[in-house]
Parts: structure tokens; sequence; C-alpha cells
């Protein structure tokens, strides 16, 4: 398994970052952001490093997180892009393989097996 350059960039991209935020962070007052190392003290020469990914703890905000119309759009826009161009075939192959997409226990393979689709020609 390689490593992705730029990570944080890559997540944010690809709408990724909003899948996460929106399906798992948010609903727990925390939101994971992608941000540019280029201000003092976060210069950082590495190519692979221009963004980080920052942790912000919005759990005393009444209500939760959520996103402004705009950014739904936007982050929305981005992942399903992602999943058109690349996103979907992953899926389907992991899906014919393992027979899930999520995986919410452990599942023994000769119990995953059974509940695997068949394969598309």
């Amino acid at each position: 398994m390689k490593p992705i350059k730029n990570s944080a960039e890559f997540l944010d991209e690809t709408g990724l970052l909003f899948e996460i935020n929106t399906k798992v962070l948010h609903k727990y007052g925390l939101s994971l952001e992608a941000v540019g190392v280029t201000a003092p003290p976060l210069v950082v020469e590495n190519e692979e490093m221009r963004s980080i990914l920052v942790v912000r703890d919005q759990r005393a905000a009444e209500g939760g997180v959520l996103h402004k119309p705009a950014e739904w759009v936007d982050g929305a826009r981005r992942l399903l892009t992602y999943v058109k161009d690349e996103g979907a075939t992953k899926m389907r192959e992991r899906l014919e393989l393992v027979g899930l997409l999520v995986q919410d226990a452990p599942v023994p393979d000769k119990l995953a097996r059974p509940f695997a689709l068949p394969k598309t020609k």
C-alpha cells in the first residue's frame, strides 16, 4: 500500500473529506479540515505536505456542525465526480470480492462469500 502524495489535499479535492465530515465527524461536534501549510510557522518545503488535516472541536456549538448550503453543494459535487470517475469501480470490486461495502463488524471469510454478488462480465 503506497501513501498518497499530499493526502489532505487529495481528500479535500475528491470530496472524501466532505463525506468523512458529513457521515462521521459532524454528529460528534467535530470536523476535519485541510489547512494549507504556506504561512509561518507552517511553511513546509516538501511537495507531499502542502496541506495538513486539522480536527476542529465544535462540540459546544448549539445544534452541532452543519455545512452552509454552498459548502454542501460543492462538497457533494466533488464527491459525486470522484465516485463517477474512480470510486464506483473500487466499490463494485469490493462488493464483488467481499460482499460488503462498509465493515460494521468482523466478518469471517466463509460468512462473507455467500453474500457476494456474481461477477459482472
